[in-house]
């Protein structure tokens, strides 16, 4: 267990099928010899297809891979389908199906079937034995598709599951046993974090992480990898720098800091750094001693100048800060910002105050489903990412062609001069609509202007429905609706994934759902998904996006500052392809410097990740370990052996301090009694010293355990080993977190942050491992097992 070297994590496994034509060629080649073959099944019975299956499960385990066997897997299933839907499945829903199966994305447009699609690699996968995972982003669709899918698969056989967050951990076990398993992709992580701190394998929830079909994977591998998932506890040593530092930065001018927009990154610069030093009465603020007082301005300055209420974050009704998914427009339950971070928004806010918390354990969902041995995916918009799941993932975007021709009409983007223009025009736009009867969809890119436009709505006689992240438990409810005569939707970029938005009778000779968006996303997947929402399955529709010169992705185009050149768009606003190319560009542009953000946290990870797999795989190690002595007689070697390498013990020129040696280890490991006379050891090299201490230590565990039964020895032994591995890796991890929370000033002293990030948390990681070593000899050596077997050992 060495130091690490960093190298760019990118999954790997073992794929090869072809290029893209050829790999969507063959997948509808196999649809349609599935849509000849599963009629074969018209005439068996409930128990004909358990049998069936039966067989199919046999013919793996006698050497038959999945690839022999996908095309009965496959045409079983459609068969099923259709007896309990009355559904024929499309071809490309099977096409889709193929793929998923081969560890790519799937890429199917809104409507065209996504939920039955993953039905048919779920079944093959789940005939190993070894458990299906279909990941999607919330509760209510994990619990809505593991209903409607349950049928389908019992009557092939198999079990359905769907692992929920209010579940005991003994109910989830018993749910993710199941052969195919629904679940969100937070409670996958959080529960993998829980089951990594367990004291007995029994307690684990999890089973492996063998194959997983991630619904919307944009939406959960690509939104929601900006934020770990972490694991917190209480901060038992609060800070009092945290409203001070809110009201020294509340004061700043512009010229006090440096921020860039496009990275969202903000940093003192002198003026703000003389300010602070002022305010709080210190000379050089980035001397070591000042480490803390830099990271709770840095904070202040984070909450205060880029983070904004309502867009990145809501006050629920309790007066609590709840973190927005800023693509998705959901609140990200039970997540907080970390660091202080948190802490800093809500004395900005002066909102209910959280106790501030030390990480205790942490993931990122990249790293979370790299764990996987097979992941594949789908979505109805992928391809712009294409590049990112290729070098992350090792997945491949394959789009799969529509049932049915789109005739969606998307109309030119309106330009407005000044935002009060364009809001404006939508008003009198909704209402003119409205009078037809033909069903609106509004889509706006924050709650604020959600709720702005729903209370103009109102005052204009109108009476929308509002979704967004403060009301987002009725969004199927709403979603259901949109596709109603005379409905008005407004919703966040949520825009209601995952549930269909089907027409009401009559819509069809009204032009279908009309999808206005209020102003341009920074991710021309965003747009695309809203675009998206109308024009399901062939059915007409139309999308039109406003903008005005004030909207942040033209300030981020550049074209932001010069709407008094453009006076002439007036009310009525105008068409502008090139506006709409720089709009295209600047997307382009901020999506590839996300993608190096998210790069940028995955490199950082890979750090911890690799150090979190060596903790994690020691754990069960001890946990596994029937007779724990073995474990004790290593580390008992590696103890004697380190310590006879710490410097503490050698003189400034570098010899042996014998006397010290004695003294010490007698002090540490023998209770205070000389383990060895002065004379035995001063003649000796320092690897005999090693021998004849390790000699001492087993002899003396051995004797203090004599008489103590195996059982009861090893149960003692194991609670010492997880109590001090999990007291002293949560000490480890809150030192990272502030290492990579400090070390970017680092580039001040022109030191590259990320190398010395990698060196500094190595070096940090092999203390750990001699501290953890230690910490359980000393607590073995000193400590009546009768007395410690009821009490937590700690170090």
């Amino acid at each position: 267990m060495g130091a690490f070297t960093y190298k760019m994590a990118v999954f790997s496994r073992s794929k090869n099928y072809g290029s893209k034509y050829s790999q969507l060629k063959h997948a509808e080649e196999l649809a349609e010899k599935v849509l000849v073959k599963y009629k074969e099944f018209d005439n068996y019975t409930n128990e004909d297809f358990k049998n069936k299956t039966n067989q199919l499960i046999d013919l793996l385990k006698n050497g038959k891979t999945l690839e022999d066997i996908i095309l009965e897997a496959y045409s079983l299933v459609t068969q099923v389908i259709k007896r309990v839907t009355t559904f024929e499945m499309h071809k490309v829903q099977i096409m889709a199906g193929v793929v998923i199966n081969h560890g790519d994305i799937a890429e199917l447009k809104t409507g065209e079937g996504k939920t039955l699609s993953a039905t048919l690699p779920a079944y093959l996968n789940a005939l190993s034995g070894k458990g299906v995972l279909v990941v999607t982003v919330n509760e209510y669709l994990a619990r809505r598709d593991a209903s409607e899918m349950s049928e389908i698969y019992s009557i092939l056989g198999l079990e359905t599951g769907v692992v929920l967050k209010d579940q005991s951990p003994l109910e989830k076990k018993e749910q993710y046993l199941k052969d195919i398993t629904y679940i969100t992709n937070a409670e996958l992580g959080f529960d993998y974090l829980r089951d990594n701190m367990v004291k007995k394998m029994s307690h684990k929830t999890q089973r492996g992480m063998h194959f997983a079909i991630i619904d919307e994977a944009d939406s959960i591998l690509i939104d929601e990898a900006r934020t770990p998932l972490i694991i917190s506890g209480k901060n038992t040593d609060p800070n009092h720098l945290i409203d001070r530092a809110d009201a020294l930065v509340k004061t700043f001018e512009k010229d006090d800091y440096d921020y860039d927009k496009e990275s969202k990154l903000i940093s003192l610069n002198t003026s703000g750094a003389k300010k602070v030093e002022d305010f709080f009465k210190v000379n050089n603020l980035y001397n070591a001693e000042n480490s803390e007082l830099v990271h709770r301005v840095q904070n202040a300055l984070h909450a205060n100048f880029v983070l904004s209420k309502d867009v990145d974050y809501a006050i629920n009704k309790e007066s609590k800060v709840e973190i927005i998914d800023t693509f998705t427009g959901r609140i990200l339950q039970g997540r907080s910002y970390s660091n202080g971070l948190h802490q800093a928004v809500e004395s900005k806010e002066k909102a209910k105050r959280t106790e501030e918390t030390i990480v205790h354990s942490t993931i990122t969902y990249q790293n979370l489903f790299r764990l996987f041995s097979k992941l594949s995916g789908m979505t109805g918009t992928a391809e712009t990412e294409e590049e990112e799941f290729l070098k992350v993932f090792n997945m491949k975007v394959l789009a799969i062609p529509t049932n049915l021709p789109i005739i969606r009409s998307d109309l030119p983007d309106s330009y407005f001069g000044t935002k009060r223009e364009k809001w404006k025009s939508i008003i009198k736009h909704i209402k003119e609509i409205h009078e037809t009867g033909q069903p609106l969809l509004v889509g706006t890119r924050s709650v604020e202007d959600s709720e702005f436009l729903y209370k103009k709505l109102l005052e204009n006689g109108l009476h929308p429905e509002i979704l967004n992240a403060k009301n987002n438990d009725r969004e199927a409810e709403i979603v259901q609706k949109a596709g109603q005569k005379n409905s008005i939707t407004i919703s966040t970029n949520m825009a209601g994934r995952g549930t269909d938005i089907k027409l009401g009778e009559g819509v069809i000779d009204l032009g279908g759902l009309y999808v206005l968006g209020t102003e341009r996303h920074e991710s021309r997947r965003i747009d695309n998904q809203l675009r998206g929402r109308a024009g399901r399955q062939g059915d007409p529709g139309i999308s039109k996006f406003y903008v005005s010169l004030q909207d942040e992705i033209m300030i981020r185009t550049g074209l932001g500052g010069k709407q008094k050149s453009f006076e002439k768009f007036g009310v009525e606003g105008v068409s502008s392809k090139t506006l709409t190319k720089a709009i295209t560009s600047s997307q382009k542009r901020i999506e590839g410097m996300n993608f190096d953000s998210r790069k940028n946290l995955i490199e950082y990870d890979d750090v911890i990740n690799q150090q979190r797999e060596i903790i994690y795989k020691q754990r069960d190690l001890f946990m596994l370990t029937e007779d724990a002595t073995s474990i004790a007689k290593l580390i008992i070697k590696r103890v004697a052996k380190e310590l006879l390498q710490l410097p503490v013990f050698k003189d400034k020129n570098g010899d042996i301090v014998y006397e010290k040696i004695s003294n010490t280890i007698s002090r540490a490991f023998f209770q205070n009694n000389q383990w060895c006379e002065l004379s035995e050891i001063s003649s000796l090299e320092a690897d005999d010293i090693v021998d004849m201490l390790e000699a001492s230590l087993s002899k003396r565990f051995d004797e203090i355990y004599a008489d103590i039964e195996i059982d009861k020895l090893s149960d003692f032994l194991r609670k010492v080993y997880l109590d001090i591995i999990d007291a002293n890796w949560q000490k480890h991890i809150d030192q990272i977190e502030k290492l990579k929370s400090g070390v970017k000033f680092r580039q001040y002293a022109q030191q590259n942050p990320l190398q010395t990030y990698i060196k500094e948390a190595n070096l940090l990681f092999d203390s750990l491992k001699e501290r953890i070593n230690h910490n359980i000899l000393k607590i073995v050596m000193n400590t009546n097992v009768n007395r410690a077997s009821s009490k937590r050992i700690s170090d």
